[in-house]
């Protein structure tokens, strides 16, 4: 069966709030997709590039907006010389 996605949802994935609890975006500065079909999966990798806008360095939220069908098996981020491995867990287990 075939998925084709018409638009991904239009909210910001990177963002900060301000003091007044108001969600702001982080500008992205890149953002590359690379598609592998192994065995009847797609393997879709996403790598992106934000700014900060300030000075500062921010506390920032990041949210992956997905399908369904879609099954997320890990998140990498790399901050300067650091690496920080993503936990994975069930929205409902997550909010807990």
């Amino acid at each position: 069966m075939e998925q084709h996605i018409e638009q991904w949802p239009a909210v910001p994935i990177c963002y900060f709030f301000t003091p007044e609890n108001n969600r702001c975006p982080i500008p992205i500065m890149k953002n590359h997709y690379g598609v592998t079909i192994r065995n009847n999966f797609a393997e879709i990798t996403n790598t992106q590039i934000y700014q900060n806008p300030f000075q500062k360095p921010l506390e920032i939220h990041y949210s992956i907006p997905t399908d369904p069908g879609f099954c997320l098996t890990n998140l990498t981020v790399y901050y300067d010389n650091a690496v920080v491995e993503g936990v994975i867990k069930e929205k409902v287990k997550a909010k807990a």
